[in-house]
């Protein structure tokens, strides 16, 4: 026994160094991009604003680094505990499955916990630094205010400049939206070309088994699962979570262009006096309601995280799956009561206040809040929404909901306990080429549901709080982030306790447990997949409200007439009909390049494996050890240089778009991205997933020709390899990081959208300022 300990720390110490060093080149790279980025943003975006300072560059700063170490946090818990679950392996499979889902939940709590801990201080920090101070007044409002101005829509002594306090926020977002595609992009490609390599000339020229010892690139696919699932996926929820607070602050902020003052309520009746207002002290704690959301949703996930380990029992192999489903739906139910609970606590107002509308509605409530409709992007007169607690319950609910659905869905076309993918095992027996017939098919179909559901809710969203409400719904479905975030890790790490199992020679009755853990862990990294790409939705919708209602007026210092500023949005401009074609194609070149970089990457492990084998074939009868290292500088090198430029498309475009033709095109170009690549996102995971435990399937034993078991080593099975082996770039690398592409597209055009409003080369030499339409700025 304490030979096999032995071995397995030293396996566990090789993948934990090899993912130390992936992850410190690759931050290396990204350090110096973000450092540029950021100076960029000072000289565009903070510029044109006026403020002189480093506000949104600061936050984007502060959110690259904040994603970073979340992703170092998942990769050392991760490769803290995978030897530690072979281990437990050995004894039981309800202990080993303890300590994956335990170390999943520590990184899932301990990311949750750090991005709101440190969003909540930025929000502080920067509320302080832009309050008014009595003795500027005077000159901020004669900069601020037009000479017909209310007095309510100046800003006063005390007061915030709220809204460009939350706008320089949303760079938070965009930096960990920045660090998490190259993240993904980079882990992913490290991960499926050791793991591409490892399985065509290990287990389909070489019969090996998975993970052997024997298999050169073994060590580097194990370490992949680290660099790519766990730190990729780490700092891609990350960014969801930043984006989606960022995008509900940014709306909230800018409803009824409430630009300078957060006093909403005043504290007596006198409301058409208004000069002489007694404004509350606390009357903008409202504004910290998306904050509260989220803080909640952790106490809540805290209490409900000890099912699934003191609750259930994981006695046999087919429990796994049931306990982490029932440990979702537990987890929802607790949520649900908390988001009620945050719509009181948040959006109580003043007793006896009554609220000072900003929008000029004429409209006053005693204990709520209102929201001003908007119709065409512009304020409809008389209209407004009631920002009750119920309202945005309803919302945050419908969020919830629905991720939690498609987090079902995702299971059934995913899992190999379920119809869809016995079909695809099934279909092995006639060669690969059926196989990958029925996972496509597979793919395409599963989009269906979770597209109408996602349709569903925001509809429901938007018709009862508008923009905000769409917000609230991502917020919704983001809530359970903490307990996703410990179901998505668990996989990972129960495939890495899998690897170390057949490295050491555990036994086969170990590797047996370890197989349906990682069986389990395929859907559930499945089910982490879909909720990210399910929440992504919401948040660029959200994001996307957020740019639009930045883009109605003006940057501030600039004067109307020197600015692109959008009245309103029709799919029939062709301008924006053309940015709408643009962004529907962009999913599909990111996916090629993603995918032709997982190709080039594994082509050449698979000459490294090969010639190794070639070499010294005592490396294939286990005499001799290969050379591990060589395939894990190759992994490495490769990701790095192949992620650049997929992670060049996806911000260069929007910012290109943007700088040439004004934000309107830009607001075609973001829902095209969206609409696309959301159901290409959704069908490659899937897809994916389905071939692997179709494999997996096989592998148990459980496919039979008559009374014939297909088992390893069987054609059927090195068909349904083929499968794995195509759908590991669409599952691991091409489908997660779409989902970085749509969100990332939204933040980085709510950003810079003061510089395309003073920008839009071409907007005018083609004739594309027809007031008002769209457009208003004088061309010469």
């Amino acid at each position: 026994m304490a030979k096999k300990i032995e071995t397995m720390t030293q396996i566990g110490e090789y993948i934990s160094r090899g993912a130390n060093a992936f992850l410190v080149q690759e931050y290396k790279i990204c350090l110096i991009f973000i450092t540029i980025m950021g100076l960029i943003i000072k000289l565009t975006v903070d510029q044109k604003q006026g403020w002189g300072n480093f506000a949104t560059a600061i936050s984007f700063w502060t959110g690259s680094l904040t994603s970073i170490i979340s992703g170092f946090i998942g990769m050392k818990v991760a490769v803290f505990s995978n030897y530690r679950t072979a281990y437990k392996a050995q004894f039981s499979l309800a202990d080993a499955f303890k300590v994956a889902f335990r170390a999943g939940c520590v990184m899932g709590f301990a990311l949750s916990s750090l991005s709101l801990l440190v969003l909540n201080t930025l929000i502080i920090i920067y509320r302080a630094a832009y309050t008014i101070d009595p003795s500027e007044k005077d000159n901020l409002t004669t900069e601020h205010c037009p000479a017909d101005a209310k007095y309510y829509e100046c800003p006063q002594a005390g007061d915030s400049l709220i809204s460009s306090v939350y706008e320089a926020i949303a760079g938070y977002g965009l930096g960990g939206s920045t660090i998490a595609l190259f993240g993904r992009v980079g882990g992913g490609i490290y991960t499926k070309a050791a793991d591409v390599g490892a399985d065509l000339v290990g287990k389909v020229e070489q019969d090996l088994p998975e993970d052997s010892p024997r298999n050169p690139a073994t060590i580097a696919d194990n370490v992949g699962d680290n660099v790519g699932d766990i730190a990729g996926m780490g700092s891609d929820l990350f960014g969801s979570f930043a984006e989606s607070t960022c995008a509900a602050l940014v709306v909230l902020a800018s409803a009824g262009h409430q630009r300078f003052y957060t006093s909403q309520f005043a504290c007596s009746d006198s409301v058409k006096d208004y000069v002489d207002v007694a404004w509350c002290s606390d009357s903008d704690a409202f504004l910290f309601y998306p904050v509260l959301l989220s803080s909640l949703s952790i106490i809540a996930c805290i209490l409900c995280a000890v099912f699934a380990t003191n609750i259930m029992s994981v006695n046999q192999t087919d429990q796994i799956e049931k306990t982490l489903r029932y440990q979702l739906i537990i987890s929802a139910i607790f949520l649900a009561v908390a988001l009620l609970v945050a719509g009181y606590l948040g959006l109580e107002t003043p007793d006896n206040a009554y609220q000072m509308n900003p929008a000029g509605l004429n409209k006053t409530s005693i204990n709520n809040l209102i929201l001003p409709v908007e119709d065409g992007f512009t304020i409809a007169d008389g209209a407004y929404y009631d920002l009750t607690p119920g309202a945005a319950y309803i919302c945050c609910l419908s969020g919830l909901i629905v991720g939690l659905m498609i987090g079902i869905l995702t299971e059934y076309y995913t899992s190999n306990a379920y119809k869809p993918v016995q079909e695809v095992s099934e279909s092995c027996k006639t060669g690969a080429a059926t196989n990958i017939i029925y996972g496509l098919a597979l793919g395409y179909l599963s989009c269906v549901i979770p597209v109408i559901l996602l349709g569903i809710a925001a509809y429901i969203s938007h018709k009862t709080l508008g923009l905000f409400g769409i917000a609230l719904a991502a917020l919704g479905m983001l809530s359970n982030l903490a307990v996703s975030l410990a179901v998505d890790a668990y996989g990972p790490i129960s495939d890495n306790a899998g690897g170390i199992a057949e490295m050491a020679e555990l036994g086969e009755e170990t590797r047996n447990r370890t197989d349906a853990l990682d069986a389990a862990g395929n859907t559930t990294a499945a089910i982490g997949k879909g909720f990210a790409i399910g929440s992504a939705a919401f948040v660029s919708m959200a994001l996307y409200g957020a740019f639009i209602t930045r883009s109605k007026a003006a940057p501030y210092n600039v004067p109307a007439s020197d600015a692109f500023v959008i009245t309103d949005v029709q799919v029939t401009d062709a301008l924006l009909f053309s940015g709408l074609l643009i962004g529907a194609m962009l999913p599909y070149a990111f996916s090629a390049m993603t995918m032709k970089s997982v190709g080039k990457a594994a082509l050449e492990m698979v000459f490294e494996i090969r010639r190794q084998f070639t070499d010294n074939p005592k490396i294939r009868t286990g005499e001799v050890n290969p050379d591990y290292e060589r395939c894990v500088s190759i992994s490495t090198q490769a990701s790095l240089r192949e992620m650049v430029g997929p992670g060049a498309l996806v911000i260069i475009t929007p910012l290109l778009v943007g700088l040439v033709f004004g934000p309107r095109a830009v607001a075609g170009l973001l829902p095209g991205a969206l609409v696309s690549g959301v159901q290409m996102a959704i069908s490659s995971s899937n897809t994916g997933g389905a071939w692997d435990n179709a494999k997996k399937y096989i592998e148990a034993g459980k496919l039979k020709d008559g009374d014939v078991i297909k088992k390893k080593g069987s054609d059927e099975h090195k068909a349904a390899v083929i499968g794995d082996t195509v759908g590991d770039p669409l599952k691991d690398t091409s489908g997660p990081s779409l989902n970085i592409l749509v969100k990332l597209s939204a933040i980085l055009s709510l950003v810079f959208a003061p510089f395309f409003q003073t920008t839009g080369w071409l907007v005018c030499p083609l004739n594309e300022n027809p007031p008002p339409n769209g457009q208003f700025k004088k061309c010469d």
